[in-house]
Parts: C-alpha cells; sequence; structure tokens
C-alpha cells in the first residue's frame, strides 16, 4: 500500500477523504421503540373492537410492511387533519346565520353532513384519538 505523500494528495483533501470514509449512513428510528403487541394497546384503552379493525387493516395486501407501531403513528397524525377538517366544515354553520339569511343554511346543512361523515370515513376520529392519546404518553 502506498502512502499519502506517494499519491500527491495535499493535507486538506486527506481529511476530507478521512471524514468521508468514517461517516455511516443514520438508521431510521422510529418514535415507538419497541413493537407494539395487542396487550400494549388493550392496556392503553383500546377495545377488542378497536384491536380487530387495526388487525383487519394490517390483514390488506397494500399493508404488508406495516405493523401495529406504524399504524398507531399514521392514525396519531391523522386526529389533527381530521379535526382541522371537522372544523373548517362546521364553522360555517355557526357564522352563517349572523350573516346570511336562516335558510342558507338549511341549503348547507346537506353539505356539512356529507363532510363529517366523509372525515370520519377518512380519520376516524374516535380510533385516531385514542391513537394520539397512545403517542403522547409513549413519547
Amino acid at each position: 500500500m502506498t502512502g499519502w505523500s506517494d499519491i500527491g494528495i495535499p493535507k486538506k483533501a486527506r481529511k476530507c477523504i478521512l471524514i468521508r470514509e468514517e461517516v455511516q449512513p443514520a438508521e431510521k428510528v422510529y418514535s415507538v421503540q419497541k413493537v407494539l403487541t395487542e396487550r400494549d394497546l388493550a392496556e392503553n384503552g383500546f377495545t377488542d373492537k378497536n384491536i380487530s379493525r387495526l388487525k383487519e387493516i394490517l390483514s390488506r395486501n397494500e399493508n404488508q410492511d406495516e405493523s401495529f407501531s406504524t399504524l398507531i403513528e399514521d392514525l396519531s397524525k391523522r386526529f389533527y387533519g381530521g379535526v382541522i377538517c371537522l372544523v373548517l366544515i362546521l364553522a360555517p354553520m355557526i357564522f352563517l346565520p349572523f350573516f346570511y339569511s336562516i335558510s342558507l343554511l338549511m341549503y348547507y346543512l346537506p353539505v356539512a353532513i356529507f363532510g363529517v361523515f366523509t372525515v370520519y370515513v377518512l380519520a376516524p376520529l374516535g380510533l385516531s384519538w385514542k391513537a394520539h392519546n397512545f403517542m403522547k404518553e409513549k413519547i
């Protein structure tokens, strides 16, 4: 093996090369440190019905690499999105009577009902609330 002086690399460049060789790629770190089990979920407020719903989601083909940990993290993130959407949908129901006639409220009511139903389907607030509380306690 030849030395650094034989190759003709300046000292500053040698340091950069050494530093680059020592750097290792960082491992992926999850906020939930251990693997969650059904027992952990049951101890933290999840009902049997909730756990069976989570198992059903995990058994789908597109969720093969998912676990309870990743699913709980995703649900926890969906909680804030669901609450913001509900506020945006229901805010006109509160402020509409102050600025417009009540009859306009009757036109908006079906839209609001459809919006609340859609938010509930996309971000089940009951389950995401439990996941949010679980993540808040564990972190």
